[in-house]
């Protein structure tokens, strides 16, 4: 490494920066949250109103 000039060590350590990054940092979705306050009662109103403004 000592005879590359400096964008050949910059690229090797993205390459290992990269690798590094891929093995040891999880991947996960963020999921949608619902309001504690919204409850399955509230989403039954929802859908019934929608129905009411589709049959119009």
């Amino acid at each position: 490494m000592n005879r590359r000039t400096i964008q050949g060590r910059y690229e090797i350590f993205l390459q290992k920066y990269n690798e590094g990054v891929k093995k040891y940092i999880p991947i996960y979705t963020v999921k949608k949250s619902i309001h504690a306050c919204y409850s399955a009662r509230c989403i039954e109103a929802k859908k019934a109103k929608e129905r009411k403004k589709l049959k119009k």
